[in-house]
């Protein structure tokens, strides 16, 4: 029988306060320091992966164990791809409207009395 494979939950995350880190131990043996966050619904203790910026509960003796599992993966080089087409559309985003605002003089759209040109009248 097929089994659905189950969703990520989206965690609401911050930062610790005060600032903590966990190490977190590469396959090729580096070691690097993750900021731990806490879920604000459920006080869980999370980590967040460097590569896709998915989130991760840390075990009761903070180990990072559910990331070990996931970063370098398929499911975070899908996710990594996903925010990169993101990021990429809400820079495209922006960027057109600072063209516009530049344009129209600080508006990013047309003000309602001025005349707009269909493609009919700019044939004419």
């Amino acid at each position: 029988m097929f089994e659905m494979p189950k969703p990520l939950k989206k965690h609401n995350a911050e930062p610790l306060d005060p600032y903590e880190e966990v190490a977190f131990h590469l396959k090729d043996g580096q070691c690097i320091q993750l900021q731990i966050f806490r879920d604000i619904d459920t006080d869980v203790e999370l980590v967040q992966c460097d590569l896709c910026g998915l989130f991760f509960t840390l075990t009761t003796q903070r180990l990072p164990t559910h990331l070990k599992s996931h970063r370098g993966l398929k499911n975070c080089h899908k996710e990594k791809e996903r925010n990169l087409n993101r990021r990429h559309v809400e820079g495209v985003v922006a960027e057109e409207t600072a063209t516009r605002e530049a344009f129209f003089g600080g508006q990013s759209e047309i003000r309602p009395n001025s005349r707009t040109l269909s493609p009919i009248s700019l044939c004419i």
